[in-house]
């Protein structure tokens, strides 16, 4: 990336609804401007939404190349590539087919994260504050999508299981907005766990770098453990981001209903049960797995990498959590 320019579209939205039309029109000028300051060539809309159309038509640039546009997006680009076609796991492989359908490499699907130096310092300082030990879990309870959400009083149990039987006092990870959720999750649990709720993503990501397992749901803490390659259980439902664990020490905490994924279409009524068929012995084991390595590499003989083998329950779903064979 050469340069970054920030839309405040909050911002935008408050002073629309105080009435300041005019600064909203100044501000457009401004955008305008100092977009094509950069007098793109081409513009890509990989959200494929009205307003990520309008962004790559102020650019000017001749070539606007957009991603399954909806909401009328096409009137405003001029080049449009279809959607990737709806599959199980397709959501982690739609840049990288849009790369392909304009001619780039889209073959390397690795993630990667930068923590900056001042970021891997403020996780040092908070993590020495609270005590923490050198071995810890780091837990990501927190997302703002109802559908992701997995029961929250079940993490109170499972923060109590990695303490008394993987010996792993766990760090709880999430925004400012997640301090009520994390008092409940707190009153839940008989042992409790280290509140760093409302450290900043950079120091978060390092404190994640550190950790000895990560537990999350499809949140983006979730998938800085995977770019950092942390022994990973990634809980699903409704979204599922990977079709298959995304390296060899991460597993996937998954029941594959009839209706996953529902693409936030849910067929339950908003009840969310591919969520609730997740249990806390399904979690624990899979994280006696990835923090076991060698318990992890001889079962990679008879499975596909990081896939668990299933088997059908009462509800016809993957008894053992994850993507069958």
């Amino acid at each position: 990336l050469d340069a970054v320019v920030v839309w405040d579209r909050a911002e935008w939205k408050r002073l629309l609804r105080r009435g300041r039309w005019l600064e909203v029109a100044r501000r457009i000028r401004t955008l305008r401007h100092e977009l094509r300051g950069y007098r793109a060539d081409i513009a890509l809309d990989l959200q494929g939404l009205l307003r990520s159309a309008w962004i790559a038509r102020l650019t000017g640039a001749p070539i606007r190349i957009g991603l399954g546009n909806k909401e009328l997006s096409w009137l405003l680009v001029n080049h449009r590539v279809p959607a990737f076609p709806t599959r199980f796991g397709g959501i982690s492989a739609q840049y990288p087919y849009f790369a392909e359908q304009i001619g780039l490499d889209g073959s390397d699907r690795s993630l990667e994260l930068g923590i900056a130096p001042a970021d891997r310092e403020t996780a040092g300082d908070a993590l020495a504050e609270a005590g923490v030990p050198t071995r810890f879990a780091v837990a990501a309870p927190f997302t703002t999508r109802p559908q992701k959400h997995w029961v929250e009083s079940r993490w109170g149990a499972l923060i109590d299981r990695l303490a008394t039987e993987l010996d792993l006092p766990t760090v709880v990870l999430g925004g400012p907005s997640d301090r009520a959720a994390a008092e409940r999750i707190r009153a839940s649990s008989k042992t409790g766990f280290i509140d760093l709720v409302g450290l900043p993503l950079g120091p978060s990501g390092e404190v994640i770098a550190r950790s000895s397992l990560f537990i999350g749901v499809d949140t983006g803490m979730t998938h800085a453990a995977v770019a950092l390659e942390r022994p990973t259980v990634m809980i699903v439902g409704s979204d599922v981001p990977y079709a298959e664990a995304p390296h060899r020490r991460a597993r996937i905490a998954l029941h594959r209903l009839p209706c996953v994924p529902c693409a936030r279409r849910p067929t339950c009524g908003g009840d969310w049960t591919c969520m609730k068929a997740v249990s806390v012995d399904e979690v624990i084991g899979l994280a006696r797995e990835v923090t076991d390595p060698a318990d992890a590499a001889s079962k990679e003989t008879d499975r596909d990498l990081g896939t668990m083998a299933s088997g059908m329950g009462d509800e016809g779903c993957s008894a053992g959590g994850v993507e069958g064979e």
